[in-house]
């Protein structure tokens, strides 16, 4: 009779006793012996290894063979710590270190979740503690375990300690035990010991460190980058997870990113618009004449600044969705924008100009171009739900005044009615149906309609003044659209009972 597996089964258990039989065996114990031939219909074997006995071990827990057993255990260890890895959780992010005391006492096991990727973007939890600036409990993860030099699980390149501290909670953890590495140091400024790093180790110049970034990337002031550019450091070198160069990170620090320009960096007509430089501007515009049509975006291959292009960067420097002319204006650059409406394309002045709200120049712009918004290619008309996506609500309905498509596709290759369905922003639902939107469409990555994304967004998006789902959906639905099975739990409690009526009354 088979052996049963212990639901909170323990590899490390299993992994002793396989060890402790092959001793056994190897001594010539007979009842080891007995037990190795009914578990595997074989006599002592020849070599008594470990692997012998782990077979032995499989077979009488019911399995073909180690790995299988091996495999069935590890699962069940990850269903069994899950729960404790969320009370973990829970206990960093409300701050309760008597919580985590007495959880990691009671579970010893979760010592080794502590180095784990508990956190977003493969983040340990005393990196999280240490995002939050949460002192009392960083000290309490390391009294139970934690390693303040655990660096994040992130595939591109982990973050560190320091890589992210301002100039106070950096001293905190430097005297709690932090090591500066040259990425730290470059990002605290500290010139000093970028110094003393590069005189032992010059090839540090170039390291990856956090995001696959150089120290370069992470460069706070003037001095730091000028001594790095002096040993070496590359203007060309791009980082592992956005592509973008260290001027690219440094777009909103003026000093350091001229700098970089003046080393050789390649620019954009972002770093113009951000900075309000109508030089820049001019250069940006003769090495690539189509950037004001340029927008930045999360997706591979949309666009010139993507992730496989170099500017998914900026979705945190300057703004996600951006495009150049209203990021000048959101700099503060007003005469620089102005400067680019006039150089600009009719299409890109059309779409900068629903940003900006400037009606006066919207008209004049359509009555000399009639049929322009009907000819936007597919960038221009991203522009549409791009905004919804983000939440420029206003921009979303002068597009839609002025006769935007309604086919468009942005993130995720969402059409504007799935994106305000998702958003759950029925005024914005509305009017785009009353343009003659699909209700059904479901080309997008999820091959979902306006209906079932509305379904998903009443779980994930966080309640606000344009915020109705349940309006949404019956807007939805009075409009033709589908009603799809959903079950519980897979959409809110108003969304479902608007479903349960929509089909009594098909």
């Amino acid at each position: 009779m088979s052996k049963v597996l212990p639901t909170r089964a323990s590899l490390r258990q299993l992994q002793v006793q396989a060890k402790e039989l092959a001793a056994e065996l190897k001594s010539g114990d007979a009842r080891a012996i007995a037990r190795f031939a009914q578990a595997t219909g074989r006599t002592r074997p020849s070599t008594a290894k470990v692997h012998d006995a782990q077979w032995a071990i499989a077979r009488e827990y019911g399995f073909e063979n180690w790995a299988a057993l091996k495999a069935e255990a590890q699962a069940r260890e990850r269903k069994a710590i899950e729960p404790l890895r969320e009370k973990l959780r829970q206990a960093v992010e409300s701050g309760d270190t008597p919580a985590l005391r007495a959880l990691v006492t009671e579970h010893p096991a979760l010592k080794s979740e502590l180095k784990g990727p508990l956190f977003s973007f493969g983040a340990p939890a005393v990196m999280r503690a240490i995002q939050k600036k949460d002192l009392p409990m960083v000290d309490a993860l390391i009294a139970v375990g934690a390693d303040l030099n655990q660096r994040s699980h992130w595939e591109p390149g982990g973050f560190g300690a320091l890589d992210h501290a301002d100039d106070e909670l950096a001293a905190q953890l430097i005297a709690r035990g932090a090591k500066v590495d040259i990425h730290a140091a470059a990002h605290l400024g500290d010139v000093r010991r970028v110094r003393e790093i590069l005189a032992a180790k010059p090839e540090q110049v170039n390291a990856r460190g956090g995001d696959g970034g150089t120290p370069l990337h992470f460069a706070r002031n003037l001095e730091t980058a000028s001594l790095l550019l002096e040993r070496g450091a590359g203007v060309q070198i791009r980082d592992l997870d956005h592509g973008s160069t260290a001027a690219m990170w440094q777009v909103r620090n003026r000093e350091v990113l001229y700098r970089l320009i003046e080393a050789g960096s390649p620019i954009d007509i972002y770093m113009a618009c951000v900075h309000g430089d109508r030089e820049l501007a001019e250069r940006a515009l003769r090495e690539d004449p189509d950037c004001l049509g340029s927008f930045i975006s999360h997706q591979r291959g949309h666009g010139k600044f993507a992730p496989d292009s170099g500017g998914n960067y900026y979705n945190w420097q300057i703004g996600h969705a951006a495009r150049p002319i209203p990021t000048a204006v959101k700099f503060g650059h007003r005469e620089l924008s102005r400067f680019l409406l006039e150089r600009a394309k009719p299409a890109d002045r059309l779409v900068a100009l629903c940003f900006l709200d400037d009606r006066e120049a919207l008209n004049r712009l359509l009555q000399e171009h009639p049929a322009l918004t009907s000819s936007l290619d597919a960038a221009g008309a991203r522009a549409l739900p791009d905004a919804i996506h983000f939440g420029d609500f206003p921009a979303a309905k002068r597009m839609i005044e002025v006769g935007f498509p309604v086919t468009g596709h942005g993130v995720e290759g969402g059409t504007p009615l799935h994106v305000a369905s998702w958003m759950g922003n029925v005024d914005l639902v509305a009017a785009l149906i009353r343009k003659g939107a699909p209700v059904d469409d479901r080309n997008n990555v999820y091959q979902g309609t306006p209906l079932e994304w509305a379904c998903h967004g009443s779980l994930n998006r966080a309640p606000g003044p344009d915020t109705d789902f349940a309006a949404t959906a019956t807007t939805l639905i009075d409009s033709g659209g589908s009603v799809p099975e959903v079950e519980n739990g897979r959409a809110s409690t108003a969304i479902l009972e608007v479903l349960r009526k929509g089909k009594q009354s098909s």
